[in-house]
């Protein structure tokens, strides 16, 4: 059976070394190389350094890591994943591709390097090895066009977006005689092991993703110029109010660096023989102008936007390309920005803004026309599939909708009338759409979701991940076995049930304790175990904080112990279920679903997970549990054979406790024993949830038996005044004020026992009760109750 467990990455540049850096980070060998360097520098040639001297053959590649290493923010999840980077070069080190899996060629983007490269690939790679490009725009076949069948028989394209550590999309481009079982493996390896969103793609110039993107960002360029409109007004209209990113299109653009924006589009008018792609490719003449006044993006320090310092303040001004001069930025009035901004929905959004009359409506209805009519036209070329552009989009550019979504939303039948009515030809596919009695290229069905096939001209159902569950799926076909307010019980299959949650924001639903004990319940009697999780945005951002304010205006102290003393109940209930019960977790678990995972048997956690325990921003403490567990895995990292003092650990618990940290990933979490070594860390998003219906499985074969409650050793008044010192410490330095350091001494109350002893034993309820009666005090503070209002008003924490 075919596997990969070490990978080569040729050339360590940017891309290059993030390749490397993601291939890391999913536990993957990495061999990185690079060029040797041709001459020595000023400082090499001080040391009496040669160019035969292995570090200088090296530099480039050392260089590469090195920058990975220091990054900020980290590019590698857990520090020791830089370790399976070995640096070398491609002269003395070529022969290490003998023993790899798989080679990813990131070099320069021209055909005859890559095309000597391949062919020196080609005389030392394994025969069973699969060899891909990261190329965004050089032609697949053309690469390797010379070389042997067996060869290309494993040779395809894998282009990465960037950074790639974080961006989901890669785009696969098999070549004429790739084998269908060598994309296949890729696919499956590139989603379940690395856990990337994958389309397909045909060997055509910049394949799907940049072959519409692109040409959408340029068209903006274009546009200002056109209709003499100002850097501020096509960012305010292109950015969140049309579906796509803050940055909008000349944000994006300084970002990317608009001298390799025009040496693209130079280079792509070469390749393009079509009157359509040449124009969607040529970039206006101002930005040429802007290169040679450097004005290169951000690279330069200035492109249509420029940050400079006015005194102790920073500024960031706006270009004024009439005069090539920056000014300070105007703000940006149109009704129909107002109106949308109103529309909580995106389709509703794009709405309002395409299909008005004012100035930003036009430019919103060009560009979007622009682009619509470009995807149209193009599908067949770019793509087997029309879900593959829209999610290349989604995925490679951030957009909310794919160009097809957006026919959809706006209405394909309305969209190609006015487009008629403009004098534009109508694309063949949309055509075919209409004409074949549909007016959407996306329909719900009882057997799922459906999507135009513009090859076969008909709607058909889309076929899921096989690595996958899709719990919308099982929800539409299926009878739930309850129904909460907040959250529902359904089938995986199996024998494993899942308690899904679906309440607005993620915050945590009203019925979460009554659904978790009830689930607890149902899976002892009827089930093999349960999985708890759902495949919204985020796992749990925790409780709603307005109906919680709302309680405090009401001073309705006995409704919130209440409710309390219920979730304390249910999470104990769930930690100790007789069945196995795995969480998984992705995106945010803040405060309540941090101690979700925290009560959990078993969790399948997203790496990278956003979890902390953050009352403290709020004037509170963590109070359904997570004082306790943190406690509790505090103590148990101490080894019962030897005495050692647990008062540096506890302390590092409770600072972060008090400044509310957040762990930015799942292996920094881990670290931090918010999870334990049983759980797992898994790349893949979509797959999430059937990982952990089949750990729930394999659990249930081995013979899960839950684990005995054990008694914790509390500090005692020893403990307590440790932890007052290290409070007072912080704040006369500084670090806290007056009331988060009233916060941290209740913590340092819970988190040493109360008034028990030091090396009193005390069972897991006797530490709840101590977060329950801190939680009831600080309720009443009026310092609480104002970071509460003010995180509701302003979205972040107030420091009183």
């Amino acid at each position: 059976m075919r596997s990969i467990t070490k990978v080569a990455v040729i050339g360590s540049g940017v891309m290059g070394a993030g390749i490397a850096a993601h291939l890391a980070n999913a536990g993957l060998k990495v061999d990185l190389l690079d060029i040797v360097p041709s001459e020595l520098t000023a400082e090499e040639q001080k040391k009496g350094l040669t160019l035969e001297s292995k570090v200088v053959r090296d530099r480039i590649v050392v260089g590469a890591k090195q920058r990975l290493e220091k990054s900020k923010p980290p590019v590698f999840l857990a520090a020791n994943n830089a370790k399976l980077i070995s640096v070398g070069n491609l002269e003395d080190d070529f022969d290490r591709l003998k023993a790899v899996d798989w080679i990813i060629e990131v070099v320069i983007e021209r055909l005859d390097i890559k095309q000597a490269l391949f062919k020196r690939i080609s005389e030392v790679c394994k025969p069973q090895a699969i060899i891909s490009s990261n190329t965004s725009s050089t032609s697949i076949n053309e690469m390797v066009k010379d070389l042997s069948l067996s060869f290309r028989q494993r040779f395809l394209g894998t282009h990465f977006f960037n950074p790639p550590t974080i961006m989901k999309l890669l785009e696969i481009i098999p070549g004429d005689d790739t084998l269908p079982e060598i994309s296949e493996f890729i696919k499956d390896f590139s989603r379940r092991v690395l856990g990337k969103g994958v389309v397909v793609a045909k060997d055509e110039p910049c394949f799907i993703a940049n072959r519409i993107g692109m040409a959408a960002m340029w068209g903006g360029m274009r546009a200002m110029v056109d209709l003499n409109m100002t850097v501020e007004e096509i960012d305010a209209v292109t950015g969140i109010p049309m579906g796509r990113p803050k940055s909008a299109t000349l944000r994006t653009n300084d970002m990317a660096g608009h001298d390799l924006t025009v040496l693209l589009s130079e280079s792509l008018q070469k390749v393009f023989t079509d009157k359509a792609d040449q124009e969607a490719f040529t970039v206006p003449d101002l930005l040429q102008k802007m290169v040679q006044h450097d004005m290169r993006g951000d690279k330069s320090g200035q492109g249509f936007y420029k940050r400079v310092k006015n005194g102790a303040q920073k500024e960031i001004l706006a270009l004024d390309y009439t005069k090539m001069e920056y000014r300070p930025q105007q703000p940006v009035s149109f009704a129909s920005l107002e109106l949308a901004a109103q529309k909580r929905d995106i389709k509703e959004k794009m709405a309002a803004l395409v299909f008005a009359d004012d100035a930003a409506g036009q430019l919103a209805w060009r560009l979007t026309k622009e682009t619509l009519l470009y995807a149209a036209n193009n599908a067949k070329d770019i793509a087997y599939n029309l879900t593959d552009i829209d999610n290349a989009l989604k995925w490679g550019y951030n957009w909310v909708l794919g160009p097809f979504e957006i026919w959809d939303a706006l209405g394909v039948k309305k969209v190609a009338e006015r487009m008629e009515s403009e004098g534009v030809q109508i694309p063949v596919i949309v055509k075919e759409l209409l004409a074949s009695g549909r007016d959407s290229f996306y329909t719900e069905t009882e057997d799922g979701l459906t999507c135009f096939d513009p090859f076969e001209v008909k709607h058909k159902l889309m076929q899921a991940n096989p690595g996958a569950i899709i719990l919308k799926d099982i929800s539409r076909k299926a009878t739930p076995i309850k129904v909460g307010k907040d959250s529902s019980l359904i089938d995986l299959g199996d024998g494993v049930a899942c308690l899904e949650f679906h309440s607005r924001n993620d915050v945590a639903g009203e019925d979460l304790a009554e659904m978790l004990e009830y689930s607890i319940d149902e899976v002892e009697k009827n089930w093999a175990g349960l999985v708890i999780g759902h495949q919204g945005k985020n796992f749990c951002v925790g409780a709603n904080l307005k109906t919680f304010y709302k309680q405090i205006e009401g001073q309705e102290w006995q409704a919130i112990e209440t409710d309390i003393r219920a979730v304390h109940k249910a999470f104990l209930k769930l930690k100790y279920s007789p069945k196995p019960v795995v969480a998984a977790a992705h995106g945010m678990a803040f405060g309540g679903g941090a101690e979700i995972l925290l009560s959990s048997p078993r969790v399948r956690a997203l790496a990278d997970l956003n979890i902390g325990l953050v009352e403290a921003q709020v004037g509170l403490i963590p109070g359904s549990g997570g004082v306790k567990e943190i406690v509790t895995r505090t103590m148990e990292k101490l080894p019962e054979d030897i005495a050692v003092d647990p008062l540096p650990m506890l302390k590092k618990a409770h600072e972060k406790l008090l400044m509310a940290t957040v762990y930015k990933n799942a292996y920094a979490a881990k670290a931090m024993g918010y999870f334990r070594d049983t759980d797992g860390i898994s790349m893949n998003k979509e797959g999430l949830i059937k990982e952990a219906k089949d750990e729930v499985l394999h659990m249930s074969k081995m013979g899960y038996v839950p684990p005995t409650p054990k008694g914790i050793k509390v500090t005692g008044s020893i403990g307590y005044g440790s932890l007052l010192m290290t409070t007072d410490f912080m704040k006369k330095a500084g670090f806290i004020t007056e009331y988060s350091a009233h916060i941290g001494n209740k913590l340092a109350y819970i988190m040493t026992g109360g008034n028990a002893p030091n090396k009193t034993i005390v069972d897991e309820q006797y530490l709840m009760e101590l977060e329950l009666e801190v939680f009831l005090e600080l309720v009443r503070e009026t310092k609480t109750k104002e970071r509460i209002e003010h995180m509701l008003e302003k979205g972040k924490p107030l420091v009183n």
